[in-house]
């Protein structure tokens, strides 16, 4: 008997609450074109937000989320799951900043104190309602889907209102992408001017 017809036997004896919480978590369909056996494996990019505040405010309780910082190691992608590896700032109280780097396969990097905070933007405190997913989608949808190699996930300090953003580009911080706004779908340039919903 092979191991996956143990785990097969012992899963429909448990109930289906049981059984759905022992089964593994899967970013995209069995099968789903470009992507990976190990892509079964990945976190959401909230579930990685939740891990690497929870590392940070270990050390620093009253640490606030700034920015998150996406990178696709292997170059420009429409696939967003390749946007694997994430940088997280988080200021402190003591006007500090936290950073933490981690993998959508749940590991997480050391983390690293700077003596200045982060500045240029709000903190993001609100519920991340859209997955980078679906804002490519909306970017997409759009006319803008191009591959991209950046992501960013960003709350602005400008001309209100203030809204959570992601932030689609060629270059890390760049202004030649696009922002996809998480509260309503809209898309605009970066730089360029903003939408009024």
């Amino acid at each position: 008997m092979t191991a996956r017809s143990v785990l097969l036997r012992a899963l429909t004896a448990l109930p289906l609450a049981a059984a759905l919480a022992l089964a593994p978590v899967s970013a995209t369909p069995a099968g789903a074109a470009g992507h990976g056996p190990a892509a079964h494996r990945q976190l959401s990019l909230p579930q990685l937000i939740e891990r690497a505040t929870a590392k940070v405010r270990s050390m620093y309780p009253q640490a606030m989320l700034m920015v998150a910082e996406g990178d696709a190691p292997d170059g420009p992608t429409r696939d967003m799951a390749k946007v694997s590896h994430w940088r997280f700032v988080l200021n402190n109280r003591d006007n500090s900043s936290a950073e933490i780097s981690g993998n959508l396969d749940g590991t997480l990097g050391p983390v690293l104190r700077h003596g200045s905070r982060w500045i240029g933007v709000l903190a993001i405190d609100e519920p991340l309602t859209m997955t980078p997913a679906a804002a490519y989608e909306r970017l997409a949808a759009a006319g803008h889907g191009t591959a991209y190699r950046y992501v960013s996930l960003v709350k602005p300090l400008g001309t209100p209102p203030w809204r959570l953003q992601y932030h689609f580009s060629g270059h890390p911080g760049g202004c030649d992408g696009y922002a996809v706004f998480v509260a309503s779908g809209g898309v605009a340039p970066i730089c360029g001017p903003s939408l009024s919903a």
